[in-house]
């Protein structure tokens, strides 16, 4: 580019020459046939020159091409296989924090390097003009091989998502499970105390307290209902999953059983010491 520039800041001193050596001939100087011929080789070297300055701006612009055309190709293609290897992993995560760090992995979300549709249309575009121009041979084939590992990873991309988000919806589902379990122990700790009272107002304090604790029972009790609703759509949606699905909600289920039995022992026990005080 400098040198063009250069040459071009000549242009005008070429013009000049090319200008005095006509006005000289017009007037018929003596050195006429010289000034022809000197004019003639200046205007001839010029055109050498442009014509040679084009040259090797045309053979690096398309080195240039060549270069950013498999820089392009090499981060694709390491983007592809990183992918890859993700899908081949096949793992849809510990728990649902995990799962969800899994989905951003494959879509990018805190990537460095986005490939998308319009980065790979940009390529081949770069691609046709390099083919066009014969630049290199091998563009064609790596362009070819380049669409091809894209076409398949995207197939495979499709696939993994859909089981990750299958897979999200099921940790979700564990995790209320598990939130819901936590609770139903948290009451039965509550009810399995020992203490019933030494007098007629502790009694009542406690009888207060084992109210409270099935007024949360009922809010569990409802949470528990619509859990038993979420396990049959998964089931439904998820067939293969289905029988984790069932065995985690069944869990759930003995457990608020379990509370239910040691709630009403709990109130029975509490009776007897409030009837007698």
């Amino acid at each position: 580019q400098a040198f063009e520039a250069e040459i071009m800041a000549n242009a005008p001193r070429i013009k000049n020459i090319k200008e005095q050596g006509e006005e000289l001939i017009r007037r018929d100087h003596d050195a006429s046939q010289e000034i022809q011929e000197q004019v003639n080789s200046l205007i001839r070297q010029w055109n050498d020159l442009i014509q040679a300055s084009a040259n090797r701006g045309k053979g690096l612009e398309e080195a240039k091409d060549i270069l950013k055309f498999q820089e392009e190709v090499d981060k694709v293609e390491a983007w592809i296989r990183d992918k890859e290897l993700l899908v081949h992993a096949g793992d849809t995560g510990r728990d649902y924090e995990h799962c969800l760090e899994l989905q951003k992995k494959v879509n990018d979300v805190e990537g460095d390097v986005l490939v998308d549709e319009a980065r790979i249309r940009a390529i081949n575009k770069l691609a046709d003009k390099l083919i066009a121009q014969k630049a290199d041979d091998s563009v064609a084939k790596k362009k070819d091989s380049l669409n091809n590992k894209w076409q398949n990873v995207q197939k495979d991309l499709e696939e993994h998502k859909a089981k990750l988000a299958a897979a999200l919806e099921i940790h979700s589902f564990n995790r209320d499970v598990d939130d819901i379990n936590d609770r139903i122990n948290e009451k039965a700790m509550g009810v399995s105390s020992e203490d019933h009272g030494k007098d007629l107002e502790a009694v009542q304090a406690l009888q207060r307290k084992q109210e409270e604790v099935e007024r949360d029972m009922t809010a569990i009790h409802s949470q528990l209902g619509k859990l038993t609703g979420q396990a049959g759509k998964l089931c439904k949606k998820y067939p293969v999953h289905g029988e984790p699905i069932e065995r985690k909600l069944a869990e759930a289920q003995d457990n608020w059983e379990k509370l239910e039995d040691v709630a009403a022992a709990r109130k029975r026990k509490l009776d007897e010491p409030h009837q007698l005080h």
